[in-house]
């Protein structure tokens, strides 16, 4: 259905209104198109127009992330007829949102959400524990509205320009206002609340660079991550829902993740879904040394006894799946030294850690 309303205004749109010329490369998905030079707005149906639009917004609401490409070209082609109709859209969104959702104003922020466009623009005045409050509140009230689209661009402005501690993260307006939240415990619960309901496969963060992207709920899992045990469900939850072949900044939280609270039975059961969310996640250089000691090999070898319970249950059921998470998790802690039985880890290990150490590789 999708494909065909995409063929109904390349037909009643494009071909008819517009001088189609070649693409350049083999990477724009779409020609450029130039407004035929005769072709006055008056004879263009408004309806057509308006409904070229509503499929445009569609594509942003309910299509994959991707699909933004096409809501651009098909509002690229109404703007070179009617721009005052894609200036509404800009402005206000398809209308669908309830007005306090669509734009709010309060003594700590300046907010607005468009549907269309799928953006979520908050400027805040100060970044007190009331400011980030009613940004949490909002992020919900949007995200509870089945018409907002689950890819979209979170922009937010506030004066105090802290950051995850986590190297490598992208310093942007999303990682600053969950930097911001974290630090008050009673937003904890508002946090998770707009995690769960932004995690989402195959959904993005729309403005970050690819190298960087990022699964919506992204910032609000890592700030909660770091806080503890307690907050470990979530975090396993989130790494299960990460897309293995584009996402990677998981990696940084588990790095910064382990360097806070080191390896214990909790933090190796994150590190066990965190290998098993990306291509062989690369350990970080202090993880030989943090590693090092009687209790953190215990730990590991109690993860081990016990790995079944770190799987899912279809991954369980599978005796070479089991073979494959296990090395994964020893290569997230040793890298290329885990290769071949971990005969350079044991080799190097200290004599009273060597048992320990060949029990891991056994």
């Amino acid at each position: 259905q999708r494909y065909q309303l995409e063929k109904y205004i390349e037909k009643q749109v494009q071909e008819r209104c517009f001088l189609v010329g070649e693409r350049e490369d083999g990477f724009t998905v779409f020609p450029p198109c130039t407004v035929l030079p005769e072709l006055r707005a008056e004879d263009v149906d408004e309806g057509l127009l308006r409904f070229a639009c509503h499929v445009a917004v569609c594509h942003t609401v309910y299509g994959q992330s991707f699909e933004s490409l096409t809501t651009e070209h098909i509002l690229s082609l109404v703007s070179q007829i009617r721009p005052d109709m894609v200036k509404e859209l800009k402005t206000n969104g398809s209308g669908k949102l309830p007005s306090a959702v669509q734009k709010r104003k309060t003594k700590h922020l300046t907010a607005s959400a468009n549907d269309a466009f799928a953006t979520i623009r908050i400027t805040a005045r100060d970044c007190g524990e009331g400011a980030c409050e009613e940004a949490l509140s909002y992020l919900i009230e949007i995200l509870e509205q089945p018409e907002f689209p689950r890819s979209y661009s979170i922009e937010f402005r506030g004066p105090e320009k802290i950051y995850l501690p986590i190297p490598g993260l992208p310093k942007k307006g999303v990682n600053q206002l969950f930097a911001c939240a974290v630090q008050y415990p009673s937003l904890h619960p508002a946090m998770e609340r707009y995690a769960r309901l932004a995690m989402r496969e195959f959904e993005w963060y729309q403005n970050l660079s690819d190298e960087a992207c990022a699964m919506p709920g992204t910032f609000a899992v890592f700030a909660l991550g770091l806080e503890g045990e307690p907050w470990a469900p979530l975090v396993t939850e989130y790494l299960d829902l990460c897309d293995d072949e584009h996402s990677s900044l998981q990696g940084k939280f588990l790095h910064a993740l382990i360097r806070k609270f080191g390896f214990q039975p909790w933090t190796l059961g994150v590190l066990v879904r965190g290998a098993l969310s990306m291509q062989w996640l690369e350990p970080a250089r202090e993880f030989r040394s943090l590693i090092a000691n009687g209790e953190s090999l215990d730990a590991l070898l109690a993860v081990k006894c016990r790995f079944s319970a770190y799987l899912l249950p279809e991954e369980n059921k599978d005796p070479k799946f089991r073979a494959i998470a296990w090395q994964s998790l020893l290569w997230a802690i040793w890298g290329k030294n885990s290769e071949n039985g971990g005969s350079k880890v044991i080799k190097t290990a200290p004599k009273e850690l060597k048992e320990k150490y060949q029990q891991v590789f056994a």
